[in-house]
């Protein structure tokens, strides 16, 4: 299993709380790519910043940081990784900050002066979190990062002994918690550190005694708990480390309900323990006490947190399900469902301010042009908070099939489609076969163009920004014995950048998946995405539906 599920959890790299512009700027840098507590935290406390513009309660319940660029490298051509994802929470972000041109290291960027001030030091550490430097090899990546951690742990260890004010105390803090966040990603054997800091901040007298101190300690604790369950995944652990594990996240929970929303995080790894202990009542045992807690709480964060734990579910169990349509189009007007009935419909999420929409539309109108006449559908569900945003992109490009919006939605207090089933991350995709019952979650473009391919027999278009699988050298698509699709698709051209630390994201195909959907139908986890199943999903053309479910598991991170 990949790495996924550690890294969303503990990427997180600031302390969400610090209330000016610098300390904004390093947490937009460092939760732009990571998700989880640590975002949500981020966001709640720019909703209380009085400097912050006004905003709508939609968008206020949606905010998170404003992600500036990352640190970022130049790699081997043959490492391939996402560009910087664009910023979240709002309809039109803000560009990014532009970064200074790729170098190569000598060292230099290491050297700490002596006599340092805190705010030099403080200036010192952040240089060497965005720093842009070009590498040769995977070695020497490797070599930077891990002493750029090191230097940045010894600058905090440094400023802290300098009796700061509150300001550089926090960030010295901030600093020392990236680095067991990053170091713990890389090596699970770090995770006790992480968890040990975390208890220290929670005993410590001047972290206490300041709100962003007191946040401080309650995020790096949640993220501490997250890695450490989706460590006992990863690593095929048992179901009674999993049971001990969670229910230190329920008391924790329990005890801070401003922290809820991690749970829906914890979806996943929950499913992959339940499937390799072969256990399918563990999940229930798990999420049926977490449920009573969020639902018996008088925190707002707790309620909504129990909507998105309920959609994470909800989605994870989507495979071979009945798909419950719901959403109204940019009038109010609900769905015609006859308009679908008996099709094979794919139901994609995206928004205006989703880095990789315009692209991916492209792609989604050439299979629309060739399948369509067959008996191929999409329903385009909007999760831009404002009604102008969506229609202005509508303007500019090309989507076609049914449109729906999520502010129409919930503006006409109707259920949302993205709350409903918990969409964290988009572009999403769900293919539904002619029977109404879920064929393939989270499917690729390149998997969605062979599926169709198999199911109308007709071949697929180029697609814009996909490589032919001869150009690729790929192997081509087969169909066994069966029926079933298989075979893996190509992958598009690549780029060469990535980021410094190790909260780089991860190789997409197609278009990239974008961090997060801000829908305003309720709040949704924040995740990192890649480009989804690379399997063709076995659909049926006709109302017979589906033959055979997908024979990957399902999942929200593949």
């Amino acid at each position: 299993m990949k790495n996924t599920m550690k890294i969303l959890c503990v990427m997180i790299a600031g302390i969400f709380a610090i209330a000016n512009a610098g300390a904004y700027a390093q947490l937009g840098r460092l939760a732009g790519n990571g998700q989880g507590l640590g975002a949500r935290l981020g966001a709640r406390n720019q909703q209380r910043n009085p400097q912050d513009p006004a905003m709508n309660s939609a968008d206020a319940m949606n905010a998170v940081p404003q992600a500036t660029a990352v640190p970022g490298t130049t790699r081997p051509a043959t490492a391939v990784a996402n560009p910087t994802p664009p910023a979240i929470g709002a309809a039109t972000p803000q560009p990014a900050a532009t970064s200074a041109p790729a170098v190569k290291s000598d060292g230099s960027e290491f050297v700490v002066p002596a006599n340092a001030t805190a705010e030099q030091l403080v200036e010192k550490a952040n240089s060497l979190l965005s720093a842009n430097v070009t590498f040769e090899t995977e070695e020497e990546y490797g070599a930077w990062v891990n002493k750029m951690l090191v230097t940045v742990g010894q600058i905090a260890d440094r400023i802290l002994k300098l009796n700061p004010d509150d300001k550089a105390f926090l960030e010295a803090i901030t600093f020392k918690g990236q680095v067991l966040c990053y170091q713990s990603s890389l090596d699970p054997s770090v995770l006790p550190k992480l968890k040990a800091y975390a208890d220290a901040l929670e005993k410590h007298t001047r972290v206490q005694s300041l709100d962003q101190g007191k946040e401080a300690a309650l995020a790096f604790k949640g993220v501490y708990l997250q890695a450490h369950v989706a460590d006992i995944a990863e690593n095929n652990g048992t179901k009674q480390a999993l049971v001990a594990a969670m229910t230190e996240v329920a008391q924790f929970v329990k005890a801070h309900p401003e922290t809820a929303d991690m749970t829906a995080d914890l979806v996943y790894p929950v499913a992959v323990v339940a499937a390799n202990t072969n256990d399918p009542k563990l999940p229930a045992q798990i999420w049926t006490p977490i449920r009573k807690i969020l639902a018996d709480s008088d925190s707002e964060h707790a309620k909504a947190a129990l909507i998105m734990l309920e959609g994470a579910i909800r989605y994870s169990e989507l495979q071979g399900k009945t798909f419950e349509w719901k959403g109204c189009d940019a009038q109010g007007k609900p769905l015609d469902q006859t308009k679908i009935e008996g099709r094979v419909v794919l139901v994609e999420y995206w928004a205006s301010w989703c880095q990789p929409s315009p692209l991916l539309h492209q792609q989604l109108a050439a299979l629309y042009k060739t399948y369509h006449e067959g008996g191929f559908e999409i329903v385009s569900y909007n999760l831009d908070a404002k009604l102008e945003d969506m229609n202005a992109y509508l303007a500019k490009n090309e989507v076609y099939g049914i449109v729906l919006s999520d502010r129409a939605t919930v503006d006409a207090k109707e259920t949302s489609l993205a709350a409903y089933y918990g969409i964290s991350e988009i572009p999403t995709m769900i293919l539904v076969g002619g029977d109404g019952k879920v064929a393939a979650v989270d499917i690729s473009v390149e998997s969605l163009a062979a599926t169709l391919a198999n199911v109308f027999k007709k071949p697929a278009p180029a697609l814009p920004g996909v490589q032919t699988a001869t150009d690729a050298s790929a192997a081509t698509s087969a169909t066994n014995a069966t029926g079933t699709a298989n075979a893996a698709t190509s992958s598009p051209s690549t780029t060469t950048t990535r980021a410094t630390t190790p909260a780089a994201t991860r190789t997409t195909t197609g278009a990239t998946r974008a961090t997060t959907s801000p829908a305003p139908g309720g709040p949704t986890r924040s995740a990192t995405g890649a480009a989804g199943n690379q399997r063709p999903a076995t659909v049926n053309a006709t109302s017979q539906g589906v033959v055979t479910p997908n024979a990957r598991p399902t999942t929200r991170r593949p």
